[in-house]
């Protein structure tokens, strides 16, 4: 039995793509057909839907909100997001509620294909693009966790920097930050210590060429 897909994009020519892609497919039939947010939950609700394609960006409700609805309701139906995003905080967030992949719409036939029969099979799939940019922010992470391990900048730093790269005195991040302007002073001293810097433009010259070692 093929499994039944829906596609739901505000824009026509993407829905036609992609079902022209899976036309005459011996796995896969597209079944339903959205423009909005409100159509896709009320599609997904009465009828059966194996995989959902979906537009992260379609409103009331988003690509988003659906991926978490099914994830509440319909878990058994996978979700593939569809975006023109290589936004980490957009990935983070459906992977979070439970999506199988995340593609992007410059996508080709054979990775439509790919994706569906990776997601079917139990598996993540994910644009090459996206995955060369997690591999990214993973290798960042793992140079934050061995190098900032080493240099110890507390949270408070990290707060107190970046403010300070905002152009900030130390009252103003004093001001922002809730705290004494000698409170301030100290972590600085702290920070010059810790990134052997000696001047608060050497400081932030350090800050600029080590974001990752800082930025939350």
């Amino acid at each position: 039995m093929k499994k039944r897909i829906l596609i739901a994009d505000d824009h026509k020519m993407m829905v036609d793509g992609l079902k022209s892609i899976l036309e005459g497919n011996d796995r896969y039939e597209v079944t339903a057909t959205c423009s909005s947010g409100a159509e896709t939950l009320e599609r997904l609700k009465v009828e059966p839907i194996d995989i959902a394609v979906l537009d992260i960006e379609m409103g009331n409700p988003t690509g988003i909100e659906i991926t978490e609805w099914l994830s509440e309701n319909k878990p058994e139906t996978k979700v593939l997001i569809l975006s023109m995003h290589k936004t980490e905080s957009y990935i983070a967030d459906v992977l979070a509620l439970g999506a199988s992949g995340y593609i992007l719409k410059h996508l080709g036939e054979d990775e439509l294909i790919d994706a569906l029969d990776t997601v079917v099979n139990g598996d993540r799939f994910f644009s090459q693009e996206i995955r060369d940019m997690m591999f990214q922010v993973f290798s960042r992470q793992a140079r934050r966790e061995k190098q900032g391990g080493k240099l110890n900048i507390t949270k408070r730093e990290r707060d107190i920097i970046g403010e300070l790269v905002k152009g900030k005195t130390s009252q103003q991040v004093a001001d922002t930050l809730y705290i004494q302007k000698s409170t301030v002073e100290s972590h600085k001293k702290n920070l010059y210590s810790k990134t052997k810097t000696k001047t608060l433009s050497a400081l932030m010259v350090w800050a600029s060429k080590n974001e990752d070692l800082w930025k939350i």
